[in-house]
């Protein structure tokens, strides 16, 4: 754990700076750099960090989108002439349609995955990346010309709900200030029961429509845009800096 975060978190303890410090120092911990550093407030507010965490739950809209879409495209008779040749889809291929999208998802999230992800890309960037996957995966689930390629698009939107639901929640809670945590965390749930809601709607809208199930399931595709082209907001939270560099941090 950095130096700045121990002293933060000792400082709320009502301890004074130099007071922690020297508990870390009698603790052993020898990075002087990180001593020197203390956690001081950014530049957002309240209204950022909502905004933020409202940003980021489009992610958990995708997911709710993809739960929402694809029961109501397994029985559209659309799909069946498209790509099953008229047939019904029988419980193998069902279970497939459904099941790849999971093991795109415990891919993507399985703990070395993630860890080298986040570590190289960082949460924002899982995020952007998280976006771009899923739009991928939809084209190729909207344009499949024949089951197996749909299977493909499955199995990278899976990835890509892997991905976000293992750092847009994370990242949700470190850019809230701890008085509205709750609130802005509970916005991915919030918006994945969204999606569903949205995704039943136009299945139902679509159930009759020619191609129906593909306009279904190019219903994700404004959410995956917008995640796509994630800016880098300012952060609302914390952020580090050297005490020598940021007189008001001194005591």
């Amino acid at each position: 754990m950095p130096g700045g975060v121990v002293v933060q978190e000792l400082e709320d303890l009502s301890l004074t700076l130099d007071e922690a410090r020297e508990i870390l120092r009698r603790a052993g911990f020898k990075d002087e750099a990180c001593l020197l550093e203390e956690w001081v407030g950014g530049h957002g507010g309240l209204s950022t960090a909502i905004g933020i965490g409202l940003f980021c739950a489009l992610g958990g809209a995708l997911f709710g989108l993809d739960m929402g879409y694809i029961s109501g495209v397994e029985s559209m008779g659309s799909l069946c002439d498209d790509l099953l040749d008229g047939k019904r889809m029988d419980a193998v291929t069902m279970g497939m349609v459904t099941g790849i999208f999971a093991v795109g998802a415990i891919i993507a999230a399985f703990p070395p995955v993630i860890n080298a992800a986040v570590n190289r890309l960082g949460r924002e960037g899982c995020i952007v990346l998280g976006g771009v996957i899923f739009c991928l995966g939809a084209i190729l689930q909207t344009l499949a010309p024949h089951l197996a390629v749909f299977y493909v698009g499955r199995l990278i939107a899976g990835a890509s709900v892997g991905l976000l639901s293992s750092n847009i929640p994370v990242y949700q809670g470190e850019i809230a200030p701890k008085s509205a945590r709750g609130m802005i965390v509970t916005l991915y749930q919030l918006s994945i029961t969204v999606g569903i809601m949205v995704a039943f709607w136009i299945n139902f809208a679509l159930r009759t429509t020619r191609h129906g199930w593909r306009y279904s399931v190019s219903e994700a595709w404004p959410c995956q845009g917008l995640l796509a082209c994630w800016c880098k907001g300012v952060d609302p939270k914390m952020h580090s800096r050297p005490l020598a560099q940021d007189p008001r941090s001194r005591r």
